[in-house]
């Protein structure tokens, strides 16, 4: 900045210093051409005026040009790097001999002004003589050092102005172009250490900007030192005000209080010409207000309080622009996270928990087709630490938990280090990998103490079994396609399930009478339990489970089968056995007694169970004698004492009953 004022400072002397030293009865074109190589000495770049020159001296100094054009450095993609239609300029002539400059008015007509950085990083509004230029007037006027390096005492500025004017920047090592059109601004400067204020409007991609500066001390700035600085902005997609102060220097350092509201994240980002492709109605209204501190290409807040959407948040956040992405950084507590409307689900899952009926929630009765698109994730790098209050994925509810996310090359890992989930507790860590052509995704989860009825309705849409669940998994899966990825995943894992029911079977029901297990007889259609426990892998989208294993009082059930998730349908052999225990949770699981095997096949919504009397038949074959010796076992005591029904009175006696067709 300070060199950008030096260059403009000594142009506006040399016309003063031009139009002093040559009488009036000069020439127009004599004039011109001095005037024109007084200009190229200073800038060392062509000038050249092609329209009308205007002179007065008295009782101030006067100068009007028209059609100026001051050339580009070379390389610049345009010839001209300034171009005018009109300069107007007007000094008082006592102050400049005292050395101050005074301008009464300096304004720029219609300019269009071209600043560009070349592909070595070099701008164009370096001038090559302009610092010798100031330099050298510095030594004719005081012999140095007058204002931070200028070589006048003081500068006063009146009616300064820029009226309907372009400006053009271009960084050819980025690669991008900016253009601003419409540019009107007033600007007024009692003195260097008096405020100074500018004060007008543009036009950015279509759209009108308003702008107001305020600068308490601008030889502060000059000089690398600290003033306080004000400042507003307002667009049809942005409204941004700030208050703090400024730091000259290079970068320009600012610290303050801001406050920035945008109507539409997604707007904004499309008028600044980085649209966002997200689906959904998401990315809305954002609020941000905090402590700001801004030294490009850094931008921090600190005690900030964020909105986006119904997101609301508070704490530290650090953008850098500097790198091929944006890097952001920082700690955040939120008060709710709903993550559905960022996944591509469209609306909120927030009233589309389960809980209601119990199957498979309205439209997930199939996996989709529509493409999976994780390449957002390659917009941004990030490193967060997140509070949550409560967290919505899809349909699982997750209480107070404690986040890092971080995002690198489109590489998002996501770990939980606390997490409370359906009155349980847990861990979990969660990479999404959208680098690549075709998405990927891993889940490893370790819970324990959850309800497993509510988490298996949230996630699955099952309502099929109730109790208190804990486990690992460890999953893998990719695919271009939510269909492609569940027929991908790889993996394994272990579940217990402990006091709880089998809902949609009754297995004591089944003993008593095999068919009204399967028909509505008025009995509950479940079966308790005191443990349930088993392990399990994925192989392309097929579980596989050997050895289940259910405790229950007079029961004993093991199972094994398949879930083939892609097309979702469930194929799987439970063999209850009831014994003659009344123990459940720690009895023994090898117990003799009698076996009657159930299938359970079909849809997930939909499931049905069959008893396998041609499999307990070919069991009974196997070894008729080892059959009869489980039902003597399972009837042995039958007529042991008891007060009463000796039948009901203990669990033999139960047995008998059920056998008998009893209640």
């Amino acid at each position: 900045m300070k060199k950008v004022l030096i260059g403009l400072a000594a142009i506006v002397v040399i016309l003063v210093v031009v139009v002093l030293v040559l009488p009036s009865v000069v020439p127009k074109d004599t004039l011109r051409a001095q005037i024109e190589s007084q200009m190229e000495s200073a800038t060392g770049r062509e000038v050249t005026i092609a329209g009308d020159v205007g002179v007065s001296i008295i009782p101030s100094v006067e100068l009007t040009l028209e059609q100026v054009s001051i050339a580009n450095a070379e390389g610049a993609a345009d010839p001209n790097m300034v171009e005018l239609g009109a300069l107007r300029l007007k000094v008082g002539l006592f102050p400049l001999l005292s050395g101050e400059l005074a301008v009464d008015e300096f304004v720029l007509d219609s300019p269009v002004i071209r600043l560009e950085v070349d592909e070595s990083g070099k701008p164009n509004w370096e001038f090559d003589t302009a610092e010798s230029a100031g330099s050298g007037a510095a030594s004719r006027d005081d012999g140095g050092d007058t204002g931070g390096g200028s070589f006048l005492s003081e500068v006063r500025l009146g009616d300064v102005a820029i009226a309907n004017g372009t400006i053009v920047y271009a960084d050819r090592q980025a690669g991008t172009e900016e253009r601003l059109d419409d540019v009107n601004l007033t600007l007024s400067l009692p003195n260097l250490d008096q405020p100074f204020n500018a004060d007008g409007g543009l036009t950015w991609h279509g759209e009108a900007v308003n702008l107001v500066i305020n600068v308490a001390r601008p030889r502060a700035l000059m000089e690398n030192q600290t003033t306080d600085l004000k400042a507003s902005v307002e667009t049809k997609h942005l409204t941004l005000s700030f208050d703090g102060k400024a730091t000259g220097g290079t970068p320009l350092r600012v610290a303050g209080r801001t406050d920035l509201k945008s109507p539409s994240i997604r707007e904004l980002a499309a008028w600044a010409g980085s649209p966002i492709d997200m689906e959904g109605d998401v990315l809305g209204p954002l609020s941000v207000v905090g402590n700001v501190v801004m030294a490009q290409p850094v931008i921090s807040f600190s005690d900030a309080e964020i909105a986006i959407d119904a997101i609301r948040a508070k704490g530290n956040v650090e953008l850098n622009s500097g790198g091929a992405v944006p890097r952001i950084k920082g700690n955040l507590d939120v008060a709710a996270l709903d993550t559905n409307p960022y996944l591509g689900g469209g609306e909120s899952g927030a009233d589309g928990g389960g809980g209601g009926g119990g199957q498979a929630q309205a439209g997930s009765d199939d996996w989709s087709d529509e493409p999976l698109d994780l390449s957002a994730l390659k917009s941004v790098n990030a490193d967060f630490t997140l509070r949550v209050e409560s967290i919505l994925v899809q349909s699982i509810r997750i209480g107070q938990s404690a986040l890092r996310l971080t995002l690198e090359g489109g590489l998002m890992t996501a770990d939980l280090g606390e997490m409370a989930l359906y009155d349980g507790q847990g861990t979990a860590k969660v990479v999404a990998n959208g680098s690549g052509a075709v998405p990927a995704v891993s889940l490893d989860f370790d819970l324990s103490g959850m309800q497993a009825e509510p988490l298996l309705i949230d996630a699955a849409g099952i309502d099929r079994i109730s109790g208190t669940a804990r486990g690992d998994i460890s999953v893998r899966g990719s695919g271009r396609s939510q269909r492609e990825l569940v027929g991908n995943l790889n993996g394994n894992g272990s579940l217990a399930f402990t006091d709880g029911a089998i809902k949609g079977i009754n297995l004591g029901a089944m003993l008593r009478n095999i068919t009204s297990a399967f028909t509505d007889d008025g009995s509950p259609k479940q079966t308790d339990f005191t443990e349930i426990t088993g392990t399990f892998t994925i192989t392309n989208g097929v579980l596989q489970n050997d050895d289940l294993q259910m405790l229950s009082p007079l029961f004993r059930v093991t199972g094994e089968g398949t879930v083939e998730m892609p097309p979702r349908t469930v194929n799987y052999r439970i063999t209850p056995k009831v014994v003659a225990s009344g123990e459940g949770q720690g009895g023994n699981t090898q117990a003799a007694g009698l076996m009657v095997p159930v299938i359970v096949s079909g849809p997930w919504s939909n499931l049905s169970y069959k008893p396998d009397l041609a499999g307990a038949l070919q069991e009974t074959l196997k070894d008729p004698a080892k059959a009869g010796e489980a039902v003597k076992d399972t009837l042995k005591n039958i007529t042991g004492g008891g007060d009463g029904d000796g039948e009901s009175s203990n669990p033999v006696g139960r047995i008998r009953g059920l056998l008998r067709g009893r209640d």
